[in-house]
């Protein structure tokens, strides 16, 4: 509502504990839209002081200190990580936003990630603009990560058609491999230990997500 009353080119998306780490922030974060062939810059997120390091690893494996540029090109290639996208940080050309429709509604989650397939499968690009820094993360429970997690899964398997035959699990494989070699290399076995049951707990509530929507779907369709 606030980004349709707005009466700006770029309009920034920044969760409330989302904190700029310096003052052209913003600067940094819109100049990729300067390019009017890019839809959305997404900004760095760096872990807080008292993130676990599970968490601070995650943060550093998803968001790189390297900039980069995807487009449509990318996605065979990159598969769901095409498409990902933060409003916790990220400026948006208004524009290309409501030439595109704008977010689906009503929606649970994931808004960004599938205006971000919209705008990829469209012709446009998304920057991820490392330059362009907040501190921002979580120590989620079990608990909360599930709920997450099954919010997620529920929304992806929803808009299956808008992703396509993209491989959903590779990346998360990755992540795991990457971040479960790094505790093991620093020798953090009470952590890997953590880190495990936190995959589990994503993995079981996306999969059981996923069953909630495609029982009500079946049953809609009855």
């Amino acid at each position: 509502m606030a980004l349709r009353q707005s009466r700006g080119d770029f309009i920034v998306f920044l969760t409330q504990d989302a904190i700029p780490t310096d003052d052209c922030f913003l600067e940094k974060l819109v100049a990729p839209l300067l390019d009017p062939g890019v839809a959305v810059s997404v900004g760095r997120q760096i872990p807080k002081p008292n993130a676990s390091r599970m968490e601070a690893l995650t943060r550093e494996y998803n968001y790189p200190a390297e900039s980069s540029v995807r487009s449509g090109e990318d996605i065979p290639r990159l598969g769901i990580k095409a498409f990902f996208c933060s409003d916790s940080c990220a400026a948006y050309r208004k524009d290309v936003y409501l030439k595109l429709g704008g977010f689906d509604y009503p929606l649970k989650s994931n808004e960004d990630m599938f205006f971000a397939a919209k705008a990829l499968q469209s012709g446009y690009k998304i920057a991820y603009t490392a330059q362009a820094r907040v501190c921002h993360s979580h120590n989620l429970s079990l608990r909360e990560q599930y709920r997450r997690n099954y919010v997620q899964g529920y929304e992806i398997e929803r808009h299956r058609e808008l992703l396509g035959s993209i491989a959903l699990n590779r990346e998360g494989g990755r992540l795991v491999k990457n971040v479960s070699l790094e505790l093991l290399r620093e020798g953090k076995i009470a952590s890997i230990v953590r880190f495990g049951l936190d995959c589990f707990v994503r993995w079981i509530g996306n999969r059981n997500g996923k069953k909630a929507y495609r029982r009500e779907a079946n049953a809609g369709n009855r």
